[in-house]
């Protein structure tokens, strides 16, 4: 990830900025969602990749201890990821590396709030809010001979 950054800092310009965006590793909660209520039901477990955001974070840092980027900002957003219904969230998280484990199941999901997502004039939908991170860096003016690390 080091090495990845020290690209990073010679392919952007003079003035260039990084700009760090990913999931925080997190259970994020699953709600049904209408015009006028919001229904907590479950929660996905999207801590799948906590070792590969232990080292990402670890390679920000050392690439501000090396001078590579000054940080301008960082600070936490919260995403939202909206479906039709349990089936489609199961569809959507399937092959994700990060989001795991939906407790309760779809199917204990299904059996008892399904009704509630039936179709009608509510429009209820299922939502699950993600927390991203978002880190702005300014590329930092090193002198050539402070740059090999």
């Amino acid at each position: 990830m080091g090495h990845a950054l020290h690209q990073i800092w010679t392919s952007l310009s003079e003035a260039g900025t990084l700009v760090d965006l990913r999931p925080v590793s997190s259970q994020c909660p699953v709600e049904i969602v209408t015009r006028e209520t919001m229904v907590l039901v479950a929660e996905i477990g999207a801590s799948g990749m906590a070792v590969d955001d232990a080292a990402a974070d670890q390679a920000a840092r050392e690439a501000v201890e090396r001078k590579w980027f000054v940080p301008l900002a960082a600070t936490e957003l919260t995403f939202d990821v909206y479906w039709g219904d349990f089936r489609e969230m199961e569809a959507s998280i399937a092959d994700s590396e990060r989001m795991t484990d939906v407790t309760p199941s779809v199917a204990e999901l299904e059996r008892a709030h399904g009704g509630l997502l039936a179709d009608g004039e509510d429009e209820a939908r299922v939502r699950c809010r993600r927390t991203m991170m978002i880190a702005v860096y300014r590329k930092s003016t090193l002198p050539k001979a402070d740059m090999a690390s």
